[in-house]
This record gives structure tokens, C-alpha cells and sequence, in this order.
């Protein structure tokens, strides 16, 4: 997976993703799922500017209408992939929406979040052979 992503952060903060969460409908069913960001990752030190090279590991899937979770990081790994296989990862980020990326600061030391605001982000995602263009909102984890 690759991914890029930039936000302005308005006090100057860099910032990494830690998560990609997003809604989407599978057999008249709104779920929730939550993917943690990990590899390799390029950023700047005073906005959301980064680029992704690594892996997608489903985190959390949440059945909208019931609110019924699975902890899909409790899962062997194996358990996880045959659960989510590259191809139904692909699947859902098309039919996905409302995304939100999470994101922490670089610098969590000098950090002053009770200040900071950052914009709603835009960039992309390649998954194998597949590449969209993500318009996603930014919430801070600390």
C-alpha cells in the first residue's frame, strides 16, 4: 500500500497518521471500520505531509445500525487476512465514504493541541493496482 496525505496544520505542527477510518454499505448493512497505518513512513515537520509506503492492518469493525464491534487486532493474523483479503480491502474503500484519518504530532513533546486546528485533508491511496483520491477529515490522537 502507498499512501499520500496532506492538511495544514494552522499553528505549524507536523503530524503522521496513525489510522484510516471510513463508513460503507455491504448487503444492506452500514458498517464502520478502522484500518492502523504501519511502514514506512516520510513526513514534514509543520503540516499533515506524508507519504506511506506499508501495510493496512484492520483494526476495528463496527456494525452501524446494531453497534456491534469486532476487535479485529485481538485476531491471529492469518484470521485477519482471510477476513480481509486485498481484494475485499480494495472493494470497500471504493464503496467507501466520510473517511477520517488519525494523526498525531511528530513532536508530541512541544506539542500545544489545545491550539492547533488542521483542515480537512485530501490525497491518495494505491493498493495494489488499485489508486483513489481520499478527501478526509483529521482528528488528533495524543
Amino acid at each position: 500500500m502507498r499512501m499520500c496525505l496532506d492538511a495544514i496544520s494552522k499553528t505549524d505542527t507536523g503530524y503522521t497518521p496513525d489510522w484510516i477510518s471510513f463508513t460503507y454499505e455491504d448487503n444492506n448493512n452500514t458498517y464502520d471500520i478502522c484500518f492502523d497505518i504501519q511502514g514506512d513512513i516520510d513526513y514534514k515537520s509543520t503540516r499533515l505531509s506524508c507519504r506511506v509506503k506499508g501495510d493496512l492492518i484492520p483494526w476495528v469493525l463496527r456494525e452501524v445500525d446494531t453497534g456491534k464491534e469486532i476487535n479485529l487486532y485481538d485476531m491471529e493474523e492469518a484470521e485477519a487476512e482471510a477476513m480481509f483479503p486485498i481484494e475485499k480491502i480494495i472493494d470497500i474503500f471504493k464503496r467507501g465514504h466520510d473517511f477520517v484519518v488519525g494523526i498525531y504530532p511528530t513532536d508530541d513533546e512541544n506539542w500545544c493541541g489545545d491550539y492547533d486546528d488542521v483542515t480537512d485533508g485530501e490525497g491518495y491511496i494505491d493498493i495494489g493496482d488499485f489508486s483513489m483520491c481520499l478527501n478526509f477529515k483529521t482528528e488528533i490522537n495524543v
